[in-house]
C-alpha cells in the first residue's frame, strides 16, 4: 500500500481540555469557537516542515517539536527557537511507538509565543490540499494527454526524498508508446501493416479423404458434399470438422495463420508491435501516514 496507517503505533490518549503543559487553552477566542472536536491529552516528539509555494521543503525553518493535544480535525504542539513560522502549510511527523515519523499535511491556525517557546495550532488539511494525497506521489494517467505524471514535479519529490519524508519505489513497468510515451490499446492484428480489419474464414476437415477446404466448397445446395471424393450427406463431427482458416486484411491484402500483437497510441495514433513497445518505469512515493482516529480512537 502507498499510504500506512498508524495503527496500534501511538499509546491511548486521554481526553483533556486543557492547553499544552497543563496550561489554559492558547488559542484564541475565534479559534476556540470554530473548534467542534474534542481534545485529547497527546505528547510524543515531531518533526515540523514549512512548505513552501512550490510544494518543496523548507528546510531552513525545519525543528523538532513536542505534541501538546490532538483531536481529528487538529493538533497543539510546541516548538523552541523560532518566534514564529513563514507560512500557514506544513507537514508534521509525529514520532510513533516503533520509532518511526507517521506525516500529515497541517494548516497554521494559530501561534504565539510563552516563555520562549512558540505554541502552535494546527488543522489538518482537506483531501484536496494534502501534500501527500495518493495522485501526487505516485504517475496517474492525465486524461488530456494520455501520459502518466505524478501530481507534484520529480524534482520537488526528490527533495522530500532527501530529507526523509518520502521513500521512491518502483511500481509498475508499463508498455507504452514508443514515440510519444502515452498509453496505448493492444490487439491482435495485421502482420504487415497492424490493421484490426481482419476477416476470417472456417475450414472443413473431411475425415475419409483428408481433404480440407472453405465451407463454401462443401455446401452444395444445401447439401455438404465433399469436393474431392464427392461423398454426399457429411455430418459434423462424424464425417468433418471445422477449422478455422487464415486471416485476411482488409486493409493490406495479407493473409495468414499467425497474427501480430499490435499496439495503438492514443495520443498519436501510432501503430507499433510489442516488440517496439517503450518499457517505462513508473516510481511511486511511499509516506507513513498519519491517522488522527487510530491516535485518538471512534468519536
Amino acid at each position: 500500500m502507498l499510504y500506512d496507517s498508524a495503527l496500534n503505533l501511538f499509546c491511548d490518549a486521554p481526553s483533556v481540555d486543557v492547553g499544552p503543559c497543563g496550561s489554559a487553552p492558547y488559542e484564541n477566542p475565534k479559534a476556540a469557537e470554530r473548534r467542534v472536536a474534542a481534545r485529547y491529552l497527546f505528547t510524543k516528539p515531531m518533526a515540523v516542515i514549512p512548505i513552501l509555494p512550490d510544494h518543496s521543503p523548507d528546510s531552513a525553518f525545519r525543528g523538532d517539536a513536542i505534541s501538546s493535544d490532538i483531536s481529528a480535525s487538529g493538533m497543539g504542539f510546541e516548538i523552541d527557537a523560532l518566534r514564529s513560522f513563514p507560512g500557514r502549510r506544513m507537514l508534521i511527523g509525529v514520532e510513533g511507538d516503533d520509532g518511526l515519523l507517521y506525516y500529515a499535511t497541517v494548516e497554521v491556525r494559530n501561534q504565539c509565543e510563552c516563555e520562549g517557546r512558540l505554541r502552535v495550532g494546527v488543522r489538518f488539511v482537506p483531501h484536496n490540499n494534502d501534500l501527500l494525497r495518493w495522485e501526487n506521489l505516485f504517475p496517474t494517467l492525465q486524461p488530456c494527454s494520455y501520459q502518466f505524471a505524478t501530481g507534484l514535479p520529480e524534482s520537488t519529490l526528490r527533495r522530500w526524498v532527501e530529507i526523509g519524508v518520502l521513500e521512491p519505489f518502483l511500481a509498475d513497468r508499463p508498455l507504452l508508446c514508443p514515440r510519444c510515451h502515452a498509453l496505448p490499446t493492444y490487439h491482435q492484428g495485421c502482420k504487415q501493416c497492424g490493421s484490426a480489419r481482419l476477416d476470417n474464414q472456417r475450414l472443413i476437415h473431411h475425415f475419409p479423404c483428408a481433404y480440407v477446404g472453405y465451407t463454401e466448397e462443401f455446401d452444395r445446395t444445401g447439401e455438404m458434399i465433399c469436393p474431392k471424393c464427392r461423398v454426399r450427406n457429411l455430418v459434423v463431427g462424424a464425417d468433418y470438422e471445422y477449422l478455422q482458416g487464415p486471416h485476411r486484411c482488409a486493409d493490406c491484402g495479407w493473409s495468414g495463420t499467425d497474427l501480430e500483437t499490435v499496439g495503438y497510441c492514443l495520443a498519436c495514433h501510432w501503430r507499433f508491435t510489442l516488440r517496439q513497445a517503450w518499457q517505462a518505469e513508473f516510481i511511486g512515493y511511499h509516506v507513513n501516514r498519519l491517522d488522527p482516529l487510530a491516535i485518538i480512537g471512534p468519536t
